[in-house]
């Protein structure tokens, strides 16, 4: 069963700077899943291999995972990773580099796992979300959380 909640975390800044990084990682990795699969033609566990070479010190073995599912659902040949509208945009100086690469990077997915007892990346505790940092065994970045009534999910 997949739940899916609509909502807003923030990070103290000492932290916020690593999730950051996170996101653009496992981005940088779906990117190159992408790559691997329509450009070097590799598929199932190689295109896993080819993105472990370059991510795993980095990003854990679900994280690598994830991003390789999330580049193995994109069919089209010549996907623009951010939208194509802001690449316009960025090519005609109306949006900045920075403002493009926050769009190209604004994603952290991890899937849950029965046999892992949920997400082994991302806890939910009430308002909080934990977010688990690979570079750092055992490390959990802590983060607040608001879901709005309207879009929260039943997670019982």
């Amino acid at each position: 069963m997949r739940i899916v909640g609509h909502g807003s975390v923030w990070f103290t800044p000492e932290v916020a700077s690593r999730v950051l990084e996170l996101m653009k990682l496992q981005c940088s990795a779906t990117r190159s899943s992408y790559q691997a699969i329509h450009k070097h033609e590799l598929s199932g566990n190689a295109v896993k291999q080819h993105v472990k070479r370059r991510y795993f010190p980095e990003l854990n073995q679900r994280y690598v995972a994830d991003a390789v599912m999330l580049a193995g659902m994109i069919q089209q040949e010549g996907a623009i990773f951010g939208g194509r509208r802001a690449w316009e945009q960025l090519q005609t100086g109306t949006l900045s580099r920075v403002d493009w690469q926050a769009l190209r990077n604004a994603r952290l997915y991890s899937r849950g796992d029965r046999t892992k007892k949920g997400n082994p990346n991302l806890r939910l505790e009430g308002d909080r979300l934990f977010v688990n940092d690979p570079a750092k065994r055992g490390r959990w970045i802590e983060g607040r959380l608001f879901i709005p009534s309207k879009w929260k999910p039943d997670l019982s």
